[in-house]
């Protein structure tokens, strides 16, 4: 019985360590938040990708945009 024990413990680390490295994308992800004086919030985010997975997936990444367009509709305030 301890024999399987171990051995579900190696094959969970196996698996977890597996899905993992899967699940890594070409996506860059970086954001910074800063709280002004006046209560409100400045976001910033910056994010990168290689050009041919840009390109591949129609320059949208996941939620992601990759064009000028794009990213002002994704991420422009309602009435800014």
């Amino acid at each position: 019985m301890k024999l399987f024990k171990n051995t579900h413990k190696y094959f969970l680390f196996l698996l977890t360590g597996t899905l993992a490295l899967s699940s890594i994308g070409a996506v860059i992800y970086y954001q910074s938040n800063k709280i002004n004086n006046d209560g409100s919030i400045t976001l910033e985010i910056t994010y990168t990708a290689p050009n041919q997975e840009i390109k591949q997936n129609n320059n949208l990444i996941g939620t992601l945009p990759f064009t000028p367009e794009l990213v002002r509709e994704y991420f422009t305030f309602p009435g800014a």
